[in-house]
């Protein structure tokens, strides 16, 4: 009985008007750097660079199959179907990088982070990636999402076999940038099929690692399958709890 009027008094505290904060420190003053003050804030000539048209470009580019000439085209199919039985494609996370492109690993050495990254940023200047040259580049983003492992969340290859760089299982920054990467495109293309389900799947995953791990994230990456935390060469990432 104590512990429930206990409860009571807790919540009715927590629902009582609270008085407003109110800084008590003085707000810090400008100062002024003589030879800075001399600085235009519009220099002339200057011209400010159009990052719509630039993204929008670098879209055109990167996704043009057609290219030629050295380290080129920087896209290319992998039809290998991890995780789905669908075709996917890789990009160039570094332009000329040798253990990349079509020809390397059957086409499976390709980054996460460069498709989402590519997927997202052209979908927020306008470009419909789900639609674009009858391919749905949006929907095969789902390739990253790591199921015939059990890990079920996205990683930042297809499989063990394409790791060729940081990420999978050893360096958890990567999980965790890209499932955030993941869900802003997701965002953008509500209706995408089977994308509910994998955020949700994918939202279960990282709450029940975070019930594993509560309040010490000291790990270099965390395994989803097994429920642990690792530690490797990688220095622990305590940050990647904000994510």
């Amino acid at each position: 009985m104590n512990r429930f009027f206990f409860i009571i008094l807790v919540f009715l505290t927590a629902c009582a008007p609270q008085p407003s904060f109110t800084p008590t420190a003085a707000p810090a003053a400008q100062q002024a750097i003589p030879r800075v003050e001399k600085m235009p804030n519009r220099p002339k000539p200057y011209a400010f660079k159009d990052w719509k048209k630039t993204a929008q470009e670098f879209d055109q580019y990167v996704f043009d199959f057609s290219q030629k000439g050295d380290f080129l085209p920087l896209i290319w199919w992998d039809k290998t179907g991890r995780n789905f039985p669908e075709t996917t494609f890789g990009i160039y996370t570094a332009l000329g990088d040798v253990r990349m492109g079509g020809a390397v690993n059957n086409g499976e050495n390709h980054e996460a982070l460069g498709a989402l990254g590519a997927v997202l940023g052209a979908s927020l200047v306008g470009i419909d990636k789900s639609k674009q040259d009858g391919h749905d580049y949006v929907g095969m983003l789902r390739n990253y999402f790591n199921r015939d492992n059990g890990w079920n969340v996205i990683m930042n290859f297809t499989n063990k076999g394409a790791h060729i760089g940081g990420g999978y299982g050893n360096d958890f920054w990567y999980e965790i940038h890209n499932n955030v990467l993941f869900y802003s495109v997701a965002d953008l293309y509500p209706k995408e099929k089977g994308f509910e389900e994998i955020q949700r799947t994918i939202a279960d995953q990282f709450y029940r690692s975070d019930s594993v791990m509560g309040s010490n994230y000291s790990y270099s990456f965390f395994d989803f399958k097994n429920m642990t935390g690792g530690k490797s060469h990688i220095p622990t990432q305590e940050d990647v709890a904000g994510g």
